[in-house]
């Protein structure tokens, strides 16, 4: 492995670690069981724009960085995911250097 490749999963072993910056959440996803993991959650909320009807609505966008190894399966565009006990569609899904990267959005209202 390139000296480069050893420094990239150094980072990710501290990314993903629950002592610096990352914290277990539950995520489950469509057909399969829950899984508690190490993932760093990053979350946006915004009013949605639009409507009158709209008013005191937010989407919560959320990011959620966790190791590419423990998903059963890579989630689809659309697709409805758990997490933490809320429901989530997914926006995109990216692979980052072994880090899978799903882009989630739910509303919640104020």
């Amino acid at each position: 492995m390139s000296f480069f490749k050893d420094c990239v999963q150094a980072d990710k072993k501290t990314f993903l670690n629950a002592e610096e910056f990352a914290e277990t959440h539950t995520l489950k996803l469509d057909g399969f069981s829950p899984i508690e993991a190490v993932c760093l959650v990053d979350t946006i909320q915004t009013q949605k724009a639009g409507k009158v009807s709209s008013y005191g609505l937010f989407v919560n966008q959320v990011r959620v960085f966790i190791d590419a190894a423990l998903l059963p399966v890579v989630p689809a565009e659309g697709e409805l995911v758990e997490l933490d006990e809320f429901y989530y569609t997914v926006v995109s899904v990216s692979q980052e250097m072994g880090i899978d990267v799903l882009v989630l959005e739910g509303y919640r209202d104020v």
